[in-house]
């Protein structure tokens, strides 16, 4: 079995058919497709089972509800492929020769990890553009994993979610990679430890995945404590790396954490409380930011968490205006 497909399912009735269809018409046929049915309480159950009746590739796991990351551990605890993807079950691949064309660069490579681009599908306007592109594919190929890294940061395309990864079963299995159970923003620490690990790392130029963009849901619309400790997650492991860190991911971490700021600033003052010192502990964080020495960490320590946070939220709401 070459490939895994894993795909978390909770209440997305409406969007699971259109997932999934899109898998079972690839032209690559060496794969399985795990629905992990995360204690749903819609129709998304029975159409589980359904496809995994009319499907021999097709497997289903009924499990309480846990979160997304709970589900995609559950679903690479199952996996028999040599590789795994995992695929959110209100997206879909648009391409169906998508999953060939990352076996064949997958074969071609021996690589580790294949990183490939996507399409955002804007709910309320059904307008679909290009959000990750690699054109310069063959020259990032012929980079270290190091340089391709600092070249993806540096120029603002570093994958930011684990569907847009396709990662040697092994890999995750031999260094003990898997999503934090309880967090969202959970995608950061588990592609900042499995990109560390990876020994080769190619880029596919080929948009194939289409992510269900609903801007309501993103993590500085919705501010949640859990995606602030998503976040300090990843940056308190990547503390505790005891080789030396690439000064690229330290970097992209800073910025990470003004997300996290900006999630904090819509909190209540309740939930604040919970999550204020763990922050203030991360703030060093800052200073490897690319304006960091200079104005942004001295900024926040004068003017404090909470009038920061406040001011940054302002900024960033004005902005997208």
């Amino acid at each position: 079995m070459e490939l895994s497909i894993i795909i978390p399912v909770y209440n997305v009735a409406a969007f699971l058919p259109k997932c999934v269809d899109s898998l079972l018409v690839q032209t690559f046929s060496d794969y399985e497709i795990i629905l992990v049915d995360d204690g749903a309480t819609d129709d998304s159950p029975r159409l589980c089972d359904s496809y995994a009746r009319l499907h021999p590739n097709v497997r289903v796991i009924h499990k309480p509800n846990g979160g997304l990351a709970d589900a995609r551990n559950a679903g690479t605890a199952a996996a028999q492929g040599d590789y795994i993807i995992y695929v959110d079950s209100d997206d879909f691949i648009n391409d169906p020769a998508g999953l060939q064309k990352i076996h064949t660069l997958i074969r071609e490579s021996g690589s580790d990890v294949v990183i490939f681009g996507c399409k955002d599908l804007y709910v309320q306007s059904g307008i679909t553009t290009i959000s990750r592109a690699y054109p310069d594919s063959s020259e990032l190929n012929r980079l270290g994993k190091s340089a391709l890294v600092d070249r993806l940061i540096e120029t603002n395309r570093f994958p930011g979610a684990a569907w847009l990864l396709c990662v040697r079963r092994s890999l995750l299995s031999d260094h003990g990679i898997s999503f934090v159970k309880g967090n969202t923003a959970e995608d950061f620490d588990w592609l900042i430890r499995t990109l560390l690990h990876a020994g080769k790392v190619q880029m596919l130029d080929a948009p194939l995945y289409t992510y269900r963009k609903n801007n309501s849901n993103s993590i500085t619309s919705r501010p949640r404590v859990s995606g602030i400790k998503g976040i300090l997650t990843a940056i308190e492991n990547w503390n505790t790396v005891d080789e030396p860190k690439q000064r690229s991911i330290t970097q992209y971490l800073s910025q990470v954490y003004l997300q996290a700021l900006l999630n904090y600033a819509g909190l209540g003052k309740e939930e604040k409380r919970t999550v204020k010192r763990d922050l203030l502990a991360e703030k060093r964080i800052l200073k490897s930011h690319p304006y960091g020495q200079l104005m942004v960490y001295p900024a926040f320590n004068l003017l404090g968490i909470d009038l920061f946070s406040m001011i940054l939220r302002k900024c960033h709401d004005y902005l997208k205006r």
